[in-house]
């Protein structure tokens, strides 16, 4: 016999009704203590945003402005692939200084590959290391790395593939925590009034 279903009761609209809207990182205050996942951007919630090597710098400029983000992820030819990770501070960073003044390669040339943080080099945390850690470790993790964003994967246990599923950013958690966690005289002047327990284990 044919399993069936009932129709399920309906309901009308009310006159003011509000449209739930998700809540950003940026409306949370964080705390040294806090666990440390809850300031990653998660990427089961947030599209991660990409570029191509072989797009020009400026084009990823316009892409972070235009995607109100301060890094991307660099994607191979196929989009299969992570190859590295650019930030603003790369497109304004000494590197791209050196090419404009001493190659005299003009701006709107210089490729995105040319100035990413490569694959290698990039700044990745496992899932399960986040899970257990509080926003102090990040910070210190942070600074002792002398970077200012993170990647999080998570691994496949039978495999061991893997996957990119959020992203860390050092000024982020400084808006969250109300203090440049990067500048080391800010941070220390604030730390006893942020400190609701270790982070040093």
């Amino acid at each position: 016999m044919a399993k069936t279903y009932s129709s399920l009761p309906t309901i009308q609209l009310t006159d003011k009704i509000e449209l739930l809207k998700p809540l950003t990182a940026s409306k949370y205050i964080a705390h040294i203590d806090d666990p440390a996942i809850n300031v990653m951007t998660d990427f089961n919630h947030v599209t991660p945003k990409v570029i191509s090597p072989n797009a020009t710098i400026s084009k990823a400029a316009n892409e972070m402005k235009a995607c109100q983000t301060h890094s991307l992820l660099v994607v191979d030819e196929e989009n299969n692939s992570i190859i590295g990770l650019i930030t603003t501070e790369d497109i304004l960073g000494e590197k791209t200084t050196k090419l404009v003044h001493d190659k005299r390669i003009p701006h709107d040339e210089i490729k995105v590959k040319t100035v990413m943080i490569e694959k290698e080099n990039v700044l990745t945390i496992d899932k399960e290391k986040l899970n257990i850690a509080k926003v102090g470790h990040l910070i210190t993790t942070f600074k002792e790395h002398k970077q200012h964003y993170a990647l999080v994967v998570a691994k496949k246990a039978d495999t061991q593939q893997q996957t990119i599923i959020g992203l860390l950013s050092a000024s982020e958690i400084s808006r969250r925590m109300g203090v440049e966690i990067t500048d080391d005289i800010s941070w220390a002047k604030s730390l006893a009034d942020l400190q609701h327990g270790s982070f040093d284990e």
